[in-house]
């Protein structure tokens, strides 16, 4: 066997290297030419994200123009945010400022990419509020109107009929006095009927429930200074007779109530007018046993607030505390199941003295006053329980205070009220049906 001397086996390594350096080189060459073009490939921003937020948010990133424009919730803080952004080439690509950098977001904020060849964008990040408030249309109709100036009045739909009783009536000399009559609305005629039996008791700023085709009234003051009241008084429309149903375990005037399961539920108040002692108290009455049981209180003690129910809970929404009798926005959510309040997205506008009604899954609240010594509002909010969202109905073209609402067909009933928030007496006797379009 022969074997190749030295100067041929050098030839041989020769060869090779060569080789390895050829087959090197051309296997290198593109990975670098991609490289550098990678690198020197248009500066841009691929992604920008307020990942700090619950749901995280994403910016709209338009290349032509270079902006980003972020939607975030109202009443979200911009002044310390840090958004993560990603561009093109995270690898040779500079980004300034640089990404999870904390920036106060309530101007415009300038962002530069640059590439290896010193090319550079600039961008420029705008963050708005999302508007969570939209925009409802309602049909407004004059109805027939009451048979007298009423204000603090208390209103509910039975049978397709709305009944109305008590609070104070205004006469023409301007004087004024405590209702005791009853009046009942018939949408299908537009015919008021004041034939009904009369209260037992005079009272404004009370409570009415409907139960298995009978009416509960409770609480309410009655006269304009004074304590409130604790009686229940139930009336059969069968046959046009008032009845005592019992006491309330503490009295209240001023306060929200509404039915689940045939159980009323009261919620909040006042234990005098003017308004003072304001309680924070929620209780709920079974009329098949006649008991009371204390439930969780409201996380804000108010009165003059409303309460509706609605998929199954509690909206307690407005009123106001004592001096100075602000209009609270508050909007909290009670939980039967479990006995529990939630703090919602606060009203459109904080209201006291105001009215709502249920049409479906929505409540709807109008009038009402901010503060004491205004006149009342044309205002309507709507609030979406399926939605958790809040409308702006359009307006009424009556302001007032100190009304009633109810649902009667899918129509929301606006029945009389104060004009002003003091005095007291400076009533209407107008009533407005408004069709809304969902």
């Amino acid at each position: 066997m022969l074997f190749p001397d030295k100067s041929q086996i050098y030839n041989i390594m020769r060869i090779l290297v060569k080789t390895f350096i050829k087959l090197t080189i051309a296997a290198i060459i593109p990975i670098l030419l991609l490289y550098s073009c990678k690198c020197n490939d248009d500066p841009i921003i691929t992604s920008f994200f307020f990942s700090e937020l619950s749901p995280s948010v994403a910016g709209d990133i338009n290349n032509v123009d270079g902006t980003i424009r972020v939607k975030v919730p109202e009443n979200t803080d911009v002044t310390n945010l840090s958004p993560t952004i990603e561009v093109a080439n995270p690898s040779c690509h500079t980004l300034s400022p640089p990404s999870n950098t904390p920036r106060d977001f309530s101007a415009p904020v300038i962002y530069e990419v640059t590439n290896e060849a010193n090319d550079a964008r600039e961008y420029e990040v705008s963050v708005e509020f999302e508007n969570l408030v939209g925009q409802m249309e309602i049909t407004w109709e004059t109805k027939a109107p009451l048979p007298t100036n009423l204000g603090w009045l208390s209103a509910v739909e039975l049978d397709g009929k709305i009944y109305v009783t008590g609070g104070a009536v205004m006469k023409e000399d301007k004087t004024g006095y405590m209702n005791d009559k009853m009046y009942v609305y018939d949408p299908a005629t537009n015919t008021w009927d004041d034939t009904r039996a009369a209260l037992p008791v005079v009272r404004m700023s009370h409570s009415m429930d409907v139960v298995n085709g009978k009416i509960y009234v409770m609480g309410g003051v009655p006269q304009a200074i004074g304590d409130a009241l604790a009686d229940i008084l139930v009336y059969d429309p069968q046959t046009d007779k008032w009845q005592s149903g019992g006491s309330m375990p503490i009295r209240r005037a001023a306060f929200g109530s509404c039915v689940i399961d045939g159980k009323i539920y009261l919620v909040g108040g006042e234990l005098e007018e003017p308004t003072k002692n304001v309680i924070d108290d929620v209780s709920v009455y079974d009329p098949a046993t006649g008991n009371w049981t204390t439930l969780a209180p409201l996380p804000v003690p108010r009165c003059y607030l409303t309460a509706e129910a609605a998929n199954g809970k509690i909206y307690a929404s407005g009123g106001t505390t004592e001096s100075p009798w602000a209009g609270l926005d508050t909007h909290a959510v009670y939980d039967p199941a479990t006995d529990t309040w939630t703090e919602a997205a606060p009203m459109v506008k904080g209201l006291w003295g105001l009215g709502s009604c249920v049409i479906d899954d929505m409540i709807i609240y109008a009038f009402g006053t901010p503060s004491i010594f205004t006149a009342g509002s044309a205002d309507v909010q709507i609030f979406s329980a399926s939605e958790e969202k809040w409308y702006e109905g359009t307006r009424m073209d009556f302001i007032r205070l100190g009304g009633s609402m109810c649902e009667v067909e899918g129509r929301a009933y606006v029945i009389g009220g104060a004009v002003s928030a003091y005095p007291w007496l400076t009533n209407t006797d107008d009533m407005t049906a408004g069709h809304i379009t969902f």
